[in-house]
């Protein structure tokens, strides 16, 4: 993986050894609001910044843009911050700043804006980090599927478990809407990144014995299938009767039709018959 040089990139402050630019300073950010959540109170801070789409929009526009800022005080609230600093500055380092950026609003917002589009089919409520970190962790997959991790396991492989874990988690509460929600983004995220060129193959179809075909098609370009017209296999004349039929035909081009007998007429039929067929 490529990484540019930290003076490359956008850096507020130092934290020791530590650069901290637009992902390692969002982290910080957001373990301030989490310590603010602590001390204020859970269930009041929710109340203040939670998102839910069976609230009229009039009342609760601008929670949309801050409800990830409501974080509840727990140990994998932690691990989500760890990840958005980690995943975070690994991505910050590896692709341009505008793209970056691109893809923080995308994460930060996409959730209750899709959430709203799709309130026909339920109701749903939107706070905290989950999509935004479990989206940079995602996009960092992407960037680099092969690239070894935990006891050497390819990152591919870390991304497969990681996206059916959170499908099996709201499947077995029937959360059918963030089911929706969290595939539509996760899909974004991998089509955005192959589309800016940070994406790379993930090769599992190779690794599984699937045969893919070499060229993608497009929609414009894509093969016309016709049927093709079935093929008779030549049917197989008898050395014997091919020569009695070169005798007849000598005898037609010589003699002429009128001299043939009633067998040799028949023959002539028959194979005539035959190559028709």
């Amino acid at each position: 993986m490529q990484y540019r040089n930290h003076e490359e990139t956008r850096v507020f402050f130092y934290l020791g050894k530590i650069p901290v630019g637009y992902a390692v300073g969002l982290s910080l950010l957001l373990a301030c609001s989490m310590i603010l959540s602590t001390v204020v109170g859970p269930l009041r801070y929710a109340s203040w910044l939670a998102f839910f789409t069976d609230v009229p929009l009039q009342q609760s526009w601008w929670r949309i843009f801050f409800q990830p800022l409501f974080i509840y005080p727990e140990v994998r609230t932690v691990v989500q911050l760890v990840m958005i600093g980690y995943c975070g500055h690994l991505l910050e380092s590896a692709m341009r700043q505008r793209d970056f950026t691109i893809l923080l609003l995308f994460l930060w917002l996409a959730a209750p804006i899709l959430a709203l589009i799709l309130i026909p089919l339920g109701h749903s409520s939107w706070a905290g980090v989950s999509v935004l970190s479990y989206g940079l962790f995602f996009a960092l997959i992407c960037h680099h599927p092969n690239r070894p991790s935990i006891f050497g396991i390819p990152m591919k492989w870390i991304g497969v478990v990681f996206l059916l874990g959170c499908a099996l988690e709201l499947i077995s509460v029937r959360q059918w809407v963030p089911l929706l929600v969290q595939s539509i983004i996760w899909f974004s995220v991998w089509r955005w990144m192959k589309h800016q060129g940070y994406a790379l193959p993930w090769g599992i179809a190779d690794e599984i014995g699937i045969e893919m075909p070499q060229r993608k098609w497009t929609f414009r370009d894509r093969p016309k299938f016709r049927l093709k017209p079935k093929i008779k296999p030549q049917t197989r004349i008898d050395v014997n009767a091919s020569s009695a039929i070169d005798r007849i035909l000598d005898k037609v081009s010589r003699d002429g039709i009128h001299t043939l007998t009633e067998k040799e007429r028949r023959i002539l039929q028959n194979a005539s018959d035959e190559l028709k067929k």
